[in-house]
């Protein structure tokens, strides 16, 4: 159980303190997933609720009619005993047996439901790597200054020499521009993987500073692994890798809705033609395995 799944299991069954039920609340404003998932607990207890109490009903009402049965048996002379043999013990009490029953029926309908919520909470959910998100972009950048010492160490993919550069530079109180925010993010996510999972929380807000400033951008590249294929730099690149991003998260909702936004922004034609061409089969790919 992850502590996100943790906290929502002691939201729903009232075991945070004032303070911390305050801050989780603010967390359900201001995050849809999470807001989603709690929704999802929710109807999963109500759910298993209902499913216990449909099952003492169908025990007591049985029970209603065994009792009735045995009533009208017990209004019959007994012929054994009048003809002095011993009479067969009585059954143990029908309600002695109802609540044997009804606690087997509780005890079991508990279980189930540990156990489903069990699979839940240990169902693995999908990563980057289980999506097929096609070939690797290996990303050359062509129309930034050729003076610009940032140009050959990003064209020979020294991705890491990039980081430290604009770090550097940022740590001397200079302001990074779109331009040098999207290179940073593209390393930082070029260099993320199994070990190295804080590169993708670091290549997102990268983009998302990126994002603030889009009129900014002045770059444009072309993909080694498409050679012909060039396009501009746009705020569909940086959201493109975000959704990756939020998809290695297991934020499937969010990821799905940055890609929808994504297709929304390149049909209303304000990319240019290489961006929709480059992007629409990609995203639509990947949002068909959503």
């Amino acid at each position: 159980m992850n502590p996100d799944q943790q906290q929502i299991m002691d939201y729903l069954e009232g075991r945070l303190d004032a303070a911390q039920l305050q801050a989780f609340q603010v967390r359900l404003d201001q995050d849809p997933d999470l807001k989603a998932e709690v929704e999802d607990y929710q109807l999963m207890m109500a759910a298993f609720r209902e499913n216990r109490l449909e099952h003492k009903k169908h025990i007591i009402d049985e029970w209603e009619a065994e009792l009735q049965e045995e009533e009208k048996s017990a209004a019959i002379p007994s012929l054994a005993s009048e003809n002095g043999k011993e009479e067969q013990p009585l059954r143990p009490s029908l309600w002695v047996r109802y609540k044997k029953t009804l606690t087997w029926v509780g005890a079991a309908s508990v279980l189930v439901a540990v156990i489903l919520v069990v699979n839940l909470l240990s169902e693995p959910k999908k990563r980057l790597a289980d999506y097929d998100i096609g070939k690797d972009s290996i990303q050359v950048a062509t129309f930034m200054s050729s003076t610009d010492p940032l140009t050959e160490i990003f064209n020979s993919r020294n991705y890491q020499m990039i980081i430290d550069s604009l770090l550097g530079k940022e740590r001397s109180s200079a302001h990074l521009t779109a331009n040098e925010n999207y290179l940073l993010g593209f390393s930082f996510f070029a260099l993320a993987n199994e070990n190295n999972k804080a590169n993708y929380d670091l290549a997102y807000a990268r983009f998302e500073a990126m994002l603030e400033r889009p009129n900014e951008l002045d770059i444009s590249v072309f993909d080694l692994n498409d050679i012909g294929t060039s396009w501009k730099i746009s705020p569909v690149d940086a959201k493109w890798y975000q959704a990756q991003i939020l998809l290695e998260k297991g934020k499937k909702r969010k990821a799905k809705r940055m890609l929808k936004g994504i297709l929304s922004e390149l049909s209303s034609k304000n990319e240019d033609d290489a961006t929709i061409e480059i992007f629409e089969p990609k995203v639509q790919n990947l949002l068909g395995q959503l």
